[in-house]
């Protein structure tokens, strides 16, 4: 094991566990004996990193410069040996399936989106060259997270589906905010009205009013009834 003398006072490091697999800047996790609970280095590019300590039970981020404290960490335990956060897997506000939208215009978008749906701007992060790297706007009970596209990260075009009240609505301003019509909002079969818009940069936004709860029995009725017309 190696010992060392920093800002932090001395440590001494028990174990690195590398997380190359792993998408994103994150590259591994530094394990130490004592109080220093754990480390994680990040790699941007043209050779930037920082280091992120958790030291006893405040957060802190180690760069050149000194170090800056954060909010508390939450209380720890050990699992299978190792120092564990005891958080819930998903965070609050956020559910099991979350879009992440690739477009080169993260504002232009996010302005799309408040005008149609009226989104809620949640938080944004760029990068020193002013560049959206990372964006998050709330649509009614979800999140939507958007990333602004580079050589690594090509734009990517998505499907939305979205349940809302008034459809009619929030196809009117969809379309007023710049959005192409797909379809006009229609009552379907299975008891939803629906209509759909694209927007300015190849997204597709399907939105849904339910209006009728439909029965297994009755959807496959009237499915036979199509099939027969």
């Amino acid at each position: 094991m190696e010992r060392h003398d920093s800002l932090l006072g001395t440590w001494t490091l028990a174990r690195w566990e590398p997380e190359a697999s792993r998408p994103g800047p994150l590259r591994g996790l530094w394990y130490f004996e004592g109080e220093l609970r754990h480390l994680r280095e990040r790699h941007f590019p043209h050779g930037a990193f920082e280091l992120i300590v958790h030291l006893g039970p405040v957060y802190r981020e180690v760069r050149e410069d000194g170090i800056r404290e954060f909010a508390p960490l939450p209380p720890t335990s050990t699992i299978g040996g190792a120092m564990k956060p005891t958080v819930s897997g998903v965070p609050d506000g956020y559910h099991t399936v979350t879009p992440y939208l690739i477009v080169p215009d993260v504002p232009a978008l996010t302005r799309f989106l408040e005008a149609s749906f009226q989104a809620r701007p949640v938080s944004e992060h760029r990068t020193p060259e002013g560049r959206v790297m990372h964006a998050e706007v709330q649509v009614g009970d979800s999140r939507i997270m958007m990333g602004e596209a580079d050589g690594e990260w090509p734009a990517r075009h998505s499907v939305i589906h979205l349940y809302m009240e008034n459809v009619d609505e929030v196809y009117r301003r969809a379309v007023e905010a710049g959005g192409r019509s797909i379809r006009e909002p229609e009552t379907m079969f299975y008891g939803d009205r629906t209509g759909g818009v694209e927007d300015p940069w190849g997204n597709q936004w399907w939105v849904a009013t339910r209006i009728e709860d439909v029965s297994p029995e009755e959807m496959r009725r009237r499915q036979e009834a199509l099939r027969e017309e």
